[in-house]
């Protein structure tokens, strides 16, 4: 299983943040053209996903807060 430190709910967030990202990439390119001061959009599906693919992949290996919070507090004994 891939990041097993993970909790499954962080996870399953985490995937559906992934399904948000790609569906507002790919349905907002004119809007994204129209603010952004170069252009910006990937109309091509597959340059869009792997230009966002290292982006992606960082936020779902990202440290869970919530367990860093705990290490840090263990490493300390439990104090707060």
């Amino acid at each position: 299983r891939a990041l097993p430190e993970h909790p499954e709910d962080v996870l399953l967030r985490r995937l559906l943040y992934v399904g948000g990202v790609l569906m507002h990439v790919l349905a907002a390119s004119e809007q994204i053209d129209a603010i952004a001061p170069v252009p910006l959009s990937d109309r091509d599906p597959a340059t869009a996903l792997a230009r966002m693919l290292p982006f992606v992949a960082a936020g779902m290996r990202a440290p869970v807060p919530e367990l860093a919070l705990r290490k840090r507090r263990a490493a300390r004994g439990g104090r707060p």
